[in-house]
């Protein structure tokens, strides 16, 4: 039984790494996508 509260705490401290990871790099890859098309509609304008 303990077995399964150690796999359960690993999974979940994998999956917080991984948020802690990921969650920056989508969110600065999000800014530069807005931050091209905003240059894009300026060259247009």
């Amino acid at each position: 039984m303990t077995w399964v509260v150690w796999v359960l705490a690993a999974v979940v401290i994998a999956v917080a790494g991984f948020g802690a990871v990921a969650v920056p790099r989508w969110r600065e890859r999000d800014e530069r996508r807005r931050v091209a098309w905003s240059a894009a509609r300026a060259a247009i304008d």
